[in-house]
């Protein structure tokens, strides 16, 4: 994959695995929009990091923030430009230098934040960190740099102890665990939302308890039922994006404001947009997701032939490129209307403004990235009207620079298409819905 060279418009992104459900956009988009700066930020799905970074290169963005379980990945394939990431070994953002990725580690802001927030004073507490990967190991380093006895306790007791002694702090494996929470002023739980390694009976009232996963996190749920007092995972968020934002900006927004935007709900939009160049596998991708979710699939180009009687050729050739966007927005305006849908946009459908209003108010936005030259390759013999008389690529890579804000403007996540089969794509997207239903 090639950078996307832009000049005027910067982007950055989320990714992890899962990562639709990341409320980090929130945060971040209030940021550019508070400083006026153009650009977008996204939640980028991926395998492993090493597609991420991939993707990341080729989207040009300038800056990447990193979550579960990608942290380690990302430390090992950055240069270090924090201490935290050579101690801990892991990483939550990259910023971009030319043909390099920095690393910064931000998590030990996160936590401590989070907790004083609640007025838990980490000095001469016993704390419990469960967990021992990235975020579980930066929560330990943090509240042991702050004074706190800690105790990182991990089901795998060899990782726990490696852990353990690279920080400078107690370990234990989970059988150990009810014996410690009984001594413990708190918990900090950095497992993913499924799992629930402890029981109610272990917590008790004089805990405060943090769990990292703000999303699904089990921990958090048992705590309040165990009359715990808890700490929120949004504030650690929260504080870590503070610190993300003064080396990615310079300074930060006013953590109130901030907060406001990341505890605002977004009502839930009840169908599902695949946006992206043509050739991307929108179509294809569309009718499987739309059959793994019970759905209906309308492709937005189809609705234009059968509603004008023509080939959508036919419309550009006769009428002209103006004349079909106003029917394209006329047929999404009708995708859009109902629920339970999967839609297949065309290429061009991000950049009216009315298209753009509609998906962003009734679907879920996908926008599937492939470079110009796969999207090229696959429309090899194909009539497609914005390509006649022209070398496909160099044309596919001029449009994806005209619609490239656009995508991102409009995505709520974005998924590489190019190296995966339609089949694979739509099961990736699927298990991202998924989450939001949890």
């Amino acid at each position: 994959m090639t950078s996307t060279e832009r000049t005027d418009f910067r982007l950055f992104a989320v990714t992890g695995d899962p990562i639709l459900h990341s409320r980090s956009p929130a945060l971040f988009s209030h940021m550019l929009k508070a400083r006026g700066i153009a650009g977008a930020y996204l939640r980028l799905s991926a395998a492993d990091f090493g597609e991420a970074l991939r993707v990341g290169q080729a989207l040009g963005l300038d800056g990447l923030n990193v979550t579960a379980p990608f942290k380690d990945q990302a430390a090992a394939l950055c240069e270090p430009g924090h201490e935290a990431v050579r101690r801990l070994g892991a990483a939550n953002l990259l910023l971009r230098k030319g043909e390099t990725w920095l690393g910064f580690n931000t998590d030990p802001d996160g936590v401590i934040g989070a907790l004083e927030a609640v007025h838990f004073q980490v000095q001469g507490k016993r704390v419990v960190v469960l967990g021992a990967g990235g975020a579980g190991r930066a929560a330990a380093w943090a509240l042991r740099d702050h004074g706190a006895e800690v105790v990182l306790v991990n089901r795998g007791v060899v990782r726990a102890r490696e852990a353990a002694e690279e920080i400078g702090c107690a370990w234990a494996g989970l059988d150990a665990m009810q014996g410690e929470l009984a001594k413990a002023d708190g918990l900090v739980s950095c497992l993913p939302g499924d799992v629930l390694p402890l029981e109610a009976a272990w917590l008790h009232p004089g805990l405060t308890v943090l769990d990292a996963n703000y999303a699904r996190g089990k921990v958090g749920i048992l705590a309040a039922a165990a009359g715990c007092k808890q700490a929120s995972g949004l504030d650690w968020l929260l504080h870590q994006a503070l610190s993300g934002m003064e080396r990615l900006f310079g300074d930060a927004e006013s953590s109130a404001l901030l907060k406001d935007a990341l505890t605002q709900k977004s009502s839930a939009r009840p169908n599902v947009a695949l946006c992206g160049l043509m050739g991307s596998g929108k179509t294809s991708v569309g009718r499987l997701l739309a059959r793994k979710l019970g759905w209906d699939f309308v492709d937005v180009d189809a609705l234009v032939e059968e509603r004008s009687g023509r080939s959508v050729g036919d419309v550009f050739a006769s009428d002209g490129e103006a004349a079909f966007r106003a029917q394209e927005t006329e047929a999404l305006r009708i995708a859009c209307a109902a629920e339970g849908r999967v839609i297949a946009c065309g290429g061009g459908a991000v950049l009216s403004p009315a298209n753009r209003e509609l998906l962003n108010k009734h679907c879920t936005s996908i926008w599937l990235w492939s470079s110009p030259e796969v999207c090229a390759s696959r429309l090899a013999g194909e009539a497609r009207p914005l390509l006649v008389g022209t070398d496909r690529r160099s044309r596919l890579e001029d449009l994806l620079k005209e619609r490239l804000a656009h995508y991102a403007q409009c995505a709520d996540l974005v998924l590489e298409s190019e190296s995966r089969s339609p089949d694979e794509v739509a099961e990736r997207i699927h298990g991202e819905l998924s989450q939001l239903s949890d």
